[in-house]
């Protein structure tokens, strides 16, 4: 795991942790599957590497940096032996934020060990779902655009996996639908036994076993005889298969395995030779083109997945973070670890997001907001109280009152509401203080946003809070809209009501609709044979009055 501290003189002003953010996301992508996290040093330079944020001249530790305007330096650290500084500086927040943005999106042209940032041109802005990270879901994809092939290829009487990586968008909607499509090529060695086969897994599960054709000794004698029409028989071969909705989620790996059988011949006459080999196509493709982007909101196993739905543009764009006036290096640090964590799902700079107070949340109207802050020192926590699942207000945390409607709501749609807020209550007064939680729900700002929250009874708990999204074991059971960590323990609960985000097409989202409405399917199926009765009726009724007529 990589572990990379800031360094900030004093405490860190609003155009410093926008820089940092920045510089965050592009450590958390490069991190890739170690994770990372940031640990948060003020006035004070640690013995290892570590990144330094400097405005106005202003360095830590009494360090000494040639003064200019946006620079990016590399030093030696004073306090640790071979130990670098990576050194960001500006003349003020907005030099600091144009030096961070040149590092993390034009660092090709960077060299030297210091580089004077004179301009800086920001990329355009993303697109939806346009994450480098993420495969394209328009296209199938080849497999040779996401591994190289070497990895596509294998040797020997009992060879090792082929791992293929990817990642996709969290928002994808399975239901119903076959699976994720593979349309593999493949080639092997021919002399085979009957029961080879090539596996095919995805994320250490099994999906399906394709047979490996047998070439016996009367079916090599006539491929000899029919030489000259060999390209009749094909050199590659090819299968389609599909992967359940059930077994992928944003994050898998393809594994592709060759079971090779050798034919006896029995004793002293087997000669074991190295000449078995498997190739999986580089053009075979992934193909997701099935799956529109459709999800229900709150979830946060999408954010925990995939930072949906603020990785939507992975540029955060569509994204406000909201952190308190007064930020303590606790807090700071559990910023840092998700902007690692969302940098790490899209695998691009977060650089267009809007750092902002409680004071001024109010221009984030169209934007997805982001909110960190301990109890006590967040003043959103109160102020959104009544939207909240679970309040913290004046010390006290409370689970948020359902009316009776949401409870009928609940019940109607298979949520035992009662027993969750039960289970729940008795978690908040186990942890007292060291509560950690994490929520989501609509965005009291309107404009069909959603809130994400990271809270906790104290500053340092919040960081335990923000790394639960950088490990695995853990981060498989942040889902619901209420997370509640106790301990090493976490709870997740659903107890609000959701809503949709993303659009179907026209006849499968007629199929969902009344999928989900029962009764009113057994109504309209009633009311489409009464009308079949009474057509069938008057056209027999018209049938019989002709013969009559005629006879």
């Amino acid at each position: 795991r990589l572990t990379l501290p800031f360094v900030f003189a004093g405490p860190p002003s609003a155009e410093e942790l926008e820089a940092a953010g920045v510089v965050a996301s592009w450590f958390g992508a490069m991190a890739s599957y170690r994770g990372a996290s940031f640990p948060v040093h003020v006035g004070e330079l640690p013995a290892g590497h570590a990144v330094v944020f400097s405005t106005g001249g202003r360095l830590p530790g009494g360090l000494q940096v040639s003064s200019g305007g946006a620079q990016l330096s590399i030093i030696a650290n004073p306090r640790g032996r071979a130990a670098k500084l990576l050194v960001i500086s500006g003349g003020d927040g907005m030099g600091l934020n144009m030096a961070a943005r040149a590092l993390t999106l034009g660092s090709e042209a960077l060299s030297g060990a210091t580089t004077a940032i004179r301009e800086f041109t920001e990329p355009a802005p993303r697109e939806p779902y346009d994450a480098p990270r993420w495969i394209p879901t328009d296209r199938p994809v080849q497999l040779g655009e996401l591994a190289q092939n070497w990895q596509l290829e294998a040797s020997g009487l009992y060879p090792d996996l082929l791992r293929v990586p990817f990642h996709m968008p969290p928002d994808l909607f399975t239901w119903r639908g076959k699976g994720m499509k593979l349309d593999l090529k493949y080639r092997y060695t021919p002399t085979v036994g009957a029961k080879s086969t090539l596996n095919v897994n995805i994320n250490n599960e099994f999906v399906e076993a394709i047979a490996l054709s047998y070439t016996g000794e009367d079916k090599a004698a006539e491929d000899r005889i029919n030489l000259p029409f060999v390209a009749q028989y094909e050199a590659i071969n090819e299968a389609t298969v599909y992967v359940p909705d059930y077994k992928f989620s944003a994050d898998n790996t393809l594994q592709f395995q060759y079971y090779f059988e050798r034919k006896k011949e029995g004793a002293c006459k087997d000669v074991v030779l190295d000449n078995l080999r498997g190739v999986i196509d580089k053009d075979s493709t992934i193909d997701l083109t099935a799956f529109p982007h459709f999800a229900f909101l709150p979830d946060l196993s999408l954010f925990a997945n995939g930072g949906f739905p603020f990785t939507r543009y992975a540029d955060l764009s569509q994204t406000a973070i909201v952190l308190p006036d007064q930020v303590t290096a606790e807090e700071v640090e559990a910023y840092l670890t998700l902007m690692g964590r969302i940098g790490n799902a899209t695998g691009y700079p977060a650089h267009r997001f809007l750092l902002t107070s409680a004071a001024s949340v109010a221009s984030a109207e169209d934007r997805d907001v982001l909110v960190i802050g301990a109890a006590g020192n967040q003043p959103l926590l109160e102020q959104w109280a009544a939207e909240m699942p679970m309040t913290v207000v004046d010390g006290a945390t409370r689970l948020r009152v359902l009316g009776p409607i949401e409870r009928l709501r609940a019940r109607w749609e298979g949520r035992d509401v009662r027993g969750a807020q039960d289970h729940a209550g008795q978690v908040i007064l186990q942890a007292g203080s060291s509560l950690g939680a994490i929520m989501s729900f609509a965005s009291p700002l309107g404009g069909d946003r959603t809130a994400v929250v990271l809270t906790a009874g104290d500053a340092k708990r919040l960081v335990d809070v923000a790394n639960l999204f950088t490990e695995p074991g853990k981060a498989q059971f942040i889902r619901g809209d209420l997370v509640l960590l106790n301990g090493n323990e976490i709870n997740h609960y659903a107890l609000g009501s959701q809503y949709s985000t993303g659009s179907l097409p026209l006849l499968l989202g007629l199929r969902w609709w009344f999928s989900q409405q029962p009764i009113l399917l057994v109504a309209a199926g009633l009311l489409v044979a009464l009308l079949v009765a009474i057509m069938g009726f008057r056209v027999l009724r018209t049938m019989g009055a002709a013969r009559k007529a005629q006879s």
